[in-house]
């Protein structure tokens, strides 16, 4: 007969207990067994069905390997002390004792727990006995996973606009403790770099020394194995600039011609965010003579010889460039 004296059992219940409680950070599941086989050699497990329990529906711990008849079998919770025993359940009676339990056996063993609540996530304990020749007893362990559906989690920054260089903290906020976080830009999960880290939780997203493509849709997602939701999009704006400048139409030598009478039009480009403001300046003095990116001689005269300049100054980053370029009005 596939059995174990009872103080043999016991003890090493307690010790697979313990080994099976601890270690479950990850697995939704964990059977362990004592006398773990049949008659017919099979190993003896639990299975939850559905594999992962939901807050508010059912779930069956099902015997699978067990092939021989069971006289009764007894259900436990966290450990194997007689309060913390959910039921038993008699095969020759046919009766659950107590009958007002709201976990419910089935005469094949199976332990029903309708309305799963997230403290129904714990070690289950169950022990089979047979009569039929001397006393036999199966013990087998398991740990069950209960999980909540997720609110949507709530994304914030501690700036909305931030400038170039300067670092920058999301923090995403959930109602469901047991969630894990996970971080997405532009839709896509966001790969970590030497300039980004995470806590050890993921609740919160450091930008070290932002950069202008930082610059996008930003969300965080909370999962467990049975629901994910994400966060509402946080759009980030990073201001920069102006770092370079150019003024079209300008050889190399930055200086150009153009002749008497001709028209002129040149163009100063400084990218920037936001947009810089453009002035123009001429022959060295602080007189302003145009603003905006373009800059038109219409009728070229003698006195349009000179140096010109282009400024571009961003008003939030309080950066500004200039270029130079020399025109020379020739013929008539």
């Amino acid at each position: 007969s596939p059995s174990l004296p009872w103080k043999q059992l016991s003890d090493l219940g307690f010790l697979l207990a313990d080994l099976c409680l601890f270690p479950l950070l990850s697995a939704s599941i964990l059977s362990c067994w004592i006398q773990s086989t049949s008659a017919q050699g099979n190993p003896v497990r639990i299975v939850p069905i559905p594999p992962y329990g939901t807050v508010g529906s059912n779930v069956l711990l099902t015997i699978l390997g067990f092939t021989e008849k069971g006289s009764t079998y007894t259900w436990y919770r966290k450990t194997r002390e007689a309060s913390n025993q959910i039921a038993s359940y008699s095969l020759r009676t046919r009766v659950q004792t107590p009958e007002d339990s709201r976990e419910k056996i089935l005469p094949d063993g199976a332990l029903l727990i309708p309305n799963l609540s997230l403290s129904d996530a714990s070690i289950y304990i169950l022990k089979i006995t047979i009569y039929s020749v001397g006393v036999g007893v199966y013990e087998v362990i398991t740990q069950l996973r209960v999980y909540e559906k997720l609110a949507r989690p709530n994304i914030t920054a501690n700036s909305i606009k931030v400038r170039e260089n300067e670092s920058l903290v999301f923090t995403c906020s959930t109602e469901n403790e047991r969630a894990n976080i996970v971080w997405f830009f532009n839709n896509q999960p966001l790969p970590l770099t030497e300039r980004t880290d995470t806590s050890e939780n993921n609740q919160t997203l450091t930008i070290k020394s932002v950069r202008r493509e930082d610059a996008g849709i930003y969300q965080c997602e909370a999962w467990n194995p049975i629901d994910a939701r994400r966060s509402n999009p946080f759009s980030l704006m990073v201001n920069y600039g102006p770092d370079t400048i150019k003024i079209f139409q300008s050889p190399e030598s930055e200086k150009i011609e153009v002749q008497f009478n001709n028209s002129l039009t040149l163009e100063c480009q400084a990218p920037s965010n936001p947009p810089v403001h453009y002035e123009w300046h001429a022959h060295d003095s602080s007189e302003l003579i145009h603003s905006g990116s373009t800059y038109t001689i219409p009728h070229a005269s003698w006195e349009h010889s000179g140096k010109y300049t282009c400024w571009a100054r961003n008003n939030v980053t309080k950066l500004s460039l200039s270029k130079n370029i020399t025109i020379k009005v020739i013929g008539k």
